[in-house]
């Protein structure tokens, strides 16, 4: 039998631009995972997407553990159920924490693992001997992403379902969660050990009571008016539309639930929206409602035709100034309010938001306007729900940031007014 290829990872790479590597995962070909040969990995088949657990992560895998000679001395494929554990946190043989670090979900591997990387000197006997190199067949089936999100054990999140995008809230996005929280009692270091070598049980599971959890729809507030500190943190490092389990302790749970010392509170806990939200020039802001589908970051530009589905009203909501009809304009025609018009500028097609104008100088309808003409002098502000149905770019012009586009435009109307031009 031929021997292995064998290449070792490179522990200082050199990141210059002439510089070349190879990461491509590779069947069949093995690698020094560890550096000095105790733990060598072949894939066997490839697994999905690009990412692989870190320490901290509860791994889910199946196994067959042999002998150099053959001999098989254990196998969850044989017990008919997965082997759950806590990868980088020393709960199994250091060959593993190395190895199943570089796995991609759905990989199936062969580890070697050396002596020191296995059951060292003393073996486990009677089915392993001292000093012996073992092989393992390891399949990733899945993983569950544990980060201590605060550095302090006071908010730990656990992934049960990523979510969508890449996209982190910011603390004034408006978001949309579901939670369902549970006390349950912080184990001893002494029940800690007993449970890491057992599944873990939520406290759902265990049929703990709910003792807070979320209005019907769901709970809607600005990421830094949440609840409690440890939502905040949590929502702060989440994706739209993930599910995680979170565990709080009671200072960072202060808000939702009243949690006595010596208990934790565990939360289920999903983002189910978030309506992203920045501020186009100062006395404007738009919050996103519904993001457009494609990946499309084209946005008007001065000159741009565009159509909008638009309707206006007072900042309480009282009052409707325009009920929603289509429009048609030309930027930087003075044909829209000035806070609008910066507000289409930064969407894209399809995009609807909502668009709160607090300027008086910018919520000011120009003569002729084709929307926001219904809206009082004195009105203080006026929200917009504006989705933009389309637009036509114009031939490309010299592009300002916003605060000079508003000096821009003030000073031709100013003009304007002197009869200057």
């Amino acid at each position: 039998m031929a021997e292995p290829v064998i290449e070792p990872v490179p522990q200082d790479l050199d990141m210059s631009d002439d510089a070349e590597y190879d990461f491509e995962d590779k069947v069949g070909v093995e690698k020094d995972l560890s550096g000095d040969g105790g733990c060598r990995k072949t894939i066997l088949r490839k697994g999905e997407g690009w990412q692989v657990p870190e320490a901290g992560d509860e791994v889910t895998v199946h196994y067959v553990g042999t002998l150099l000679d053959g001999t098989k001395f254990d196998s969850s494929r044989d017990r008919g159920d997965y082997f759950t554990f806590v990868l980088g946190q020393g709960k199994v043989i250091k060959g593993w924490d190395v190895g199943v670090a570089s796995m991609k979900k759905g990989e199936l591997a062969n580890l070697l693992c050396r002596a020191d990387y296995a059951y060292g000197a003393a073996g486990s006997p009677p089915t392993i001997p001292p000093d012996a190199t073992l092989q393992f067949e390891v399949e990733l089936i899945s993983w569950k992403s544990v980060k201590d999100i605060t550095g302090d054990g006071g908010v730990i999140k656990t992934i049960v379902s990523e979510g969508q995008g890449w996209q982190n809230p910011k603390p004034a996005d408006e978001v949309v969660v579901t939670y369902s929280a549970r006390l349950r009692p912080s184990p001893s270091p002494e029940e800690a050990a007993a449970a890491a070598a057992k599944k873990p049980q939520s406290a759902a599971e265990l049929g703990l009571p709910v003792v807070a959890s979320s209005p019907e729809g769901g709970a809607v507030f600005e990421v830094s008016q949440a609840p409690c500190s440890g939502f905040a943190a949590a929502l702060k490092s989440m994706k739209n539309h993930e599910k995680a389990v979170l565990l709080l302790k009671p200072e960072y749970a202060a808000g939702v639930a009243e949690v006595p010392e010596g208990q934790q509170l565990e939360v289920e806990f999903t983002l189910a929206e978030v309506h992203r939200v920045d501020t186009p020039a100062a006395g404007v802001t738009k919050k996103i409602l519904a993001e457009p589908q494609g990946n499309s970051y084209m946005k008007p530009s001065d000159g741009s035709t565009v159509t909008l589905a638009v309707s206006c009203r007072s900042l309480d909501g009282d009052t409707v100034y325009e009920e929603e009809k289509e429009v048609t304009f030309v930027t930087d025609e003075e044909q829209v309010p000035e806070g609008l018009e910066l507000a289409v500028n930064s969407m894209r097609a399809e995009e609807r938001a909502l668009i709160t104008v607090t300027d008086p100088a910018l919520a000011a309808a120009p003569e002729g306007a084709v929307a926001g003409a219904g809206v009082p002098a004195d009105a203080g502000g006026v929200v917009y729900d504006v989705t933009l149905r389309s637009f036509q770019k114009a031939k490309e012009k010299w592009e300002m940031n916003n605060q000079e586009k508003v000096m821009r435009r003030r000073v031709i109307l100013l003009l304007r007014w002197l009869g200057a031009v």
